[in-house]
């Protein structure tokens, strides 16, 4: 009776003991694209930052981009790149180059 006890044991723990298989490799990277991401404007980015300054401190957008330059927000306004102009783009709130 007791063969038959542990032989029940036996075969109700040896499926458990198995050894597990391997866990599946990982997926390999996606493919990494060597084009470097667009970068802004230096001079964009920089009269972004004094317009928004302004905006938030004076509580209404500046009337003019020389407006910067007068209450200080910056020393000068950039020069834009040839071809190009600064304008205020109301529908996204930000300074923006187009063509002249």
């Amino acid at each position: 009776m007791k063969l038959h006890v542990l032989l029940l044991l036996f075969g109700l723990v040896a499926p458990g003991c198995r050894k597990k298989p391997a866990a599946a490799p990982p997926p390999a990277p996606a493919e990494v694209t060597t084009a470097a991401p667009a970068q802004k404007d230096p001079d964009l980015t920089a009269l972004n930052t004094a317009y928004k300054k302004f905006w938030k401190e004076q509580g209404s957008p500046p009337a003019r981009l020389d407006d910067l330059v007068a209450r200080k927000y910056m020393t000068s306004i950039p020069t834009p790149p040839p071809g190009k102009k600064f304008n205020v783009d109301w529908d996204k709130m930000e300074v923006t180059l187009v063509g002249q």
